[in-house]
């Protein structure tokens, strides 16, 4: 369990996480909501998706668990993401969410089950068909990029229009 004070994580094991920053200089993209991996676990996740403002990168943080247990809410790049999942599939076995524990500089031992869980709604993973505890790489995890594009674009209308909106609601009122 994991509680939150003031910019600090206090784990059970009462060691402490400095939160970090990490979203400075970022915008928002679009907020996310998708099911935990496993069929007893209770309430949903929810994650975003940001891009960093000089470089145009994006990342994914968890930002909500609609019931207990901690989760580092950093920044992971899609890039590394990318990357460490390019190297899953090149082993063409099953894995376990472990794998993906060192992309978090985080302690909390929810991370890479929440952002495996998150992979999955994303399409990038999928869960064995025989054995639920195991994941592979889907064979069009590379199309997620496209998806992330899509986001974009779409939330780059969407504040094109309100813009639009206020300046023509300031022309009415002169």
């Amino acid at each position: 369990m994991c509680l939150s004070h003031i910019g600090v994580f206090h784990f059970e094991d009462n060691t402490m996480q400095q939160r970090v920053p990490d979203k400075i200089n970022h915008r928002l993209i679009k907020t996310f909501t998708c099911k935990k991996l496993s069929e007893r676990a209770k309430g949903k996740l929810q994650y975003q998706l940001w891009q960093k403002n000089e470089d145009s990168s994006l990342g994914l943080a968890i930002s909500h668990n609609e019931s207990t247990g901690g989760f580092s809410s950093e920044l992971i790049l899609i890039e590394s993401i990318l990357s460490k999942v390019k190297d899953l599939q090149q082993l063409t076995k099953p894995f376990h969410a472990t794998v993906l524990k060192d992309l978090f500089f985080g302690r909390s031992a929810n991370n890479h089950c929440f952002l495996a869980a998150i992979l999955v709604n994303q399409k990038v993973l999928r869960t064995h068909t025989q054995v639920s505890r195991l994941l592979e790489v889907d064979s069009d995890f590379e199309l997620w990029t496209l998806t992330l594009e899509d986001h974009l674009k779409n939330m780059v209308q969407s504040a094109t229009t309100e813009e639009y909106q206020v300046q023509d609601i300031t022309k009415q009122k002169i």
